[in-house]
């Protein structure tokens, strides 16, 4: 019981004196349980935020995934981390919307090997992709090397 004086105390009534602490008793856990569902709230966002950042990374990162027949152009772009323009022209396609049939149906249609789109596709990203982020060549594994592992020659 806050700001209450001893002759204030000793003219109260044991009801009143009861009334009292038990007021101040609620009023303390009201507020733990503000303090405690605030902290909850907040871990809610946090957690919900990173999540959000994780998995929209993950669904854009690019995956290197060989080129298929079934793959529209959109998705290659998405993967190998190339505007989809780039490979629009690169099969002579108008650069200005995204063409959403099938590389198959396209090489179709050019009347062109499915192989040779795929071989004019890979060159296109070659070359609009930098040096350090190219992806492996098809059909290859590659492994991560810690660079503190490495050992630099003595001389």
């Amino acid at each position: 019981m806050t700001n209450v004086t001893r002759t204030e105390l000793e003219a109260l009534s044991k009801e009143e004196l009861i009334d009292r602490l038990l007021t101040e008793q609620r009023r303390r856990r009201q507020q733990q349980r503000r303090l405690v569902l605030t902290g909850f709230v907040l871990a809610l966002l946090v957690v919900g935020l990173f999540s959000f950042r994780a998995v929209t990374r993950w669904r854009t990162r690019p995956t290197y995934e060989p080129i298929q027949g079934w793959m529209n152009i959109p998705h290659i772009a998405r993967a190998y981390d190339v505007p989809p323009r780039v490979l629009a022209e690169a099969l002579g396609l108008p650069p200005d919307h995204p063409d959403r049939r099938p590389i198959e149906v396209i090489a179709k249609e050019q009347d062109r090997d499915l192989d040779l789109v795929i071989a004019l596709l890979n060159d296109a990203i070659r070359k609009a992709t930098p040096p350090d982020r190219r992806p492996p060549p098809a059909g290859t594994t590659t492994t991560v090397l810690n660079p503190s592992s490495t050992q630099t020659p003595t001389p």
